[in-house]
């Protein structure tokens, strides 16, 4: 029975909103009130330090970062995080039921806790061919799992509202189980809003209980007042914390309601930024500058939205330093820039002097691998008829920071009846390529957004069903990427016009690299440099991988068509 002290350290305590000085007794995992001296396995002066609940990340897709799970907690514990909520529905739609299985067996291997959720909605959509499938039969099994918290985010939120398809039996399934079901309901409101959260019920009871798509202050309070959790979030692809919580704090919200999570997150943020350690410190600038209360109890609220509200959203019982409680504890010196120390988890010191004590276990991944299934003539695919000199299309707008895009309008050149992209307007051809069951579907569209000219990225990273996406300056560049990425069993390439392929190997599910967290950022860095020397600014790998994501608004392209997403329909490419 292990059992040590953190001595005077300064005790954050999330219920009050206070800190204050003592020390901190743990025993058999479990925070206690104190032990005898002589019965201390070890006695550690924090000399001052802040002692916290471990950080908790209440929505991630782990397969995001391109890390396994076990690679992926390996580095993020470091920051302090000793708790994750994640949902495999990258690798469900690819793998099926067992992708989802291969994250609950890792679960049980990781320094951290990590809780699964069952995806909800694999294949996430009709509009779309995915790779695996999760059933109402699936959810039934794996719902008694104790690694499984319940129902990941119901994304068909059409099917909820309308009555379509079986999406309430999979609510009410989970439901009957006692488990917590998340939402996802972007820009959903008024009636249907209710309808959404009732699971069809239409009478106030809230059964989908979260929702982590909100972009504005306004619908992040519509949906807090009719009783949903609100996770603001703060990743790679998209941060939505920024542009909400200052008008929370404006309107004296309750911020119990409100979580800190990251949804996506790369390994390069991983390790330039920090997890949700980087969160806190932005919700707590936040927080002292709209409320103007001090920065000690700004960032003691930031750290409750990232510990106890998760806790309590999920019923774990952990989230707070109380006697009783599971010691997940996080030790930092400041509060400027939360860099823990000293990090337990379970009552097992995982990080000492900012290092990790352990490394990730091995693990034989052969049996996931899953070929690249491209058409052999993809090149003549690509090209797009039109009669005339030039041709009106719809084209997919890009919003920074944002998932969400945009429908515009725009007229392309037309040479020799062929439809081409226009870069000097910032136009490029994308595609999308059904890489699972080899049905030979490819849909192209064009994309506005991506600053290269010449030249064409691929990946098989495409959310939700992660086919093969495309997009490029030119036909050839763009059919060259992807030969490169079908050669790697799954991954990003960039294609220079004329120039060799440059490719990160994404082995597992063409998701994840197996290799480490360095191995990996290394091979990422050789591809930063071949997107920066196409004429990229920024990294355009995570943008690209959510134009072919139809749940979100407006306009997206599946392997079977373009979709206008509010509509839930296809939609023509060309205008009359």
């Amino acid at each position: 029975m292990y059992s040590l002290r953190l001595k005077n350290g300064r005790l954050i305590d999330v219920e009050s909103g206070s800190v204050m000085d003592g020390d901190l007794f743990v025993q058999n995992g479990r925070i206690v009130a104190s032990i005898a001296t002589e019965d201390l396995d070890e006695d550690i002066d924090v000399g001052g330090a802040y002692v916290s609940p471990g950080f908790i990340d209440g929505h991630l897709h782990i397969e995001s970062s391109m890390l396994t799970p076990l690679h992926f907690t390996h580095a993020a514990v470091q920051y302090g995080t000793t708790s994750l909520f994640v949902d495999p529905h990258e690798i469900a739609n690819v793998l099926g039921r067992a992708g989802v299985e291969l994250f609950l067996e890792q679960a049980d291997q990781v320094p951290l806790t990590m809780f699964v959720g069952i995806p909800s909605c694999v294949p996430a959509t009709p509009l779309e061919t995915s790779g695996g499938e999760i059933t109402l039969n699936d959810i039934r099994e794996l719902l008694s799992h104790p690694r499984v918290f319940g129902l990941a985010e119901m994304m068909n939120f059409p099917g909820i509202i309308h009555g379509i398809g079986d999406a309430r039996e999979k609510v009410a399934l989970a439901l009957s189980a006692g488990a917590v079901v998340d939402g996802h309901c972007p820009g959903v409101t008024g009636s249907d809003l209710s309808t959404y959260i009732s699971n069809g019920a239409d009478d106030g009871v809230v059964r989908i209980g979260s929702d982590h798509e909100c972009t504005t202050a306004e619908e992040a309070l519509e949906k807090s007042n009719l009783g949903m959790y609100i996770m603001l979030r703060h990743g790679s692809a998209s941060k939505d914390l920024e542009n909400i919580l200052p008008g929370l704090c404006r309107q004296n919200a309750d911020l119990s309601r409100f979580g800190l999570v990251c949804d996506d997150l790369s390994a390069a943020d991983l390790r330039k930024h920090g997890h949700i350690n980087h969160l806190i410190t932005i919700a707590a600038a936040i927080i002292e500058r709209e409320t103007g209360c001090t920065a000690e109890t700004a960032t003691v609220q930031a750290i409750t939205m990232a510990t106890l509200n998760h806790a309590r959203y999920f019923r774990t019982g952990a989230g707070d330093l109380r006697p009783g409680a599971p010691a997940d504890i996080a030790v930092f010196d400041s509060l400027d820039t939360i860099e823990p120390r000293v990090v337990l988890a379970r009552g097992r010191i995982v990080v000492r002097e900012g290092r990790p004590l352990t490394t990730p276990a091995h693990y034989d991944y052969s049996r996931f691998a899953h070929p690249v299934k491209c058409p052999p003539d993809l090149k003549d695919k690509l090209v797009v008829k039109a009669e005339g000199r030039t041709a009106r299309v719809r084209v997919i707008e890009m919003t920074p920071d944002s998932l969400v895009t945009k429908e515009a309008h725009a007229d392309l050149p037309v040479h020799e009846g062929v439809i081409t992209a226009d870069a000097e307007q910032g136009i490029h051809k994308v595609a999308v390529v059904e890489r699972h069951r080899g049905t030979g579907n490819v849909a192209v569209g064009f994309v506005k957004g991506f600053d290269f000219r010449r030249g064409a990225l691929a990946g098989t990273v495409a959310h939700d069903s992660h086919n093969l996406i495309l997009v490029g300056a030119d036909d050839d560049s763009m059919a060259r990427a992807a030969d490169a990425v079908r050669a790697a069993g799954g991954g990003l390439a960039v294609a220079p016009e004329k120039q060799d392929s440059q490719v990160l190997p994404l082995a597992l599910a063409g998701l994840m690299s197996t290799q480490t967290v360095d191995e990996t950022l290394a091979q990422h860095a050789k591809l930063d440099r071949a997107v920066q020397a196409l004429g990229c600014k920024r990294d355009p790998f995570a943008a690209m991988s959510f134009l072919a994501l139809p749940v979100i608004p407006a306009l997206k392209l599946t392997d079977q068509g373009l979709v206008d997403v509010n509509a839930f329909d296809f939609v023509p490419l060309q205008l009359d």
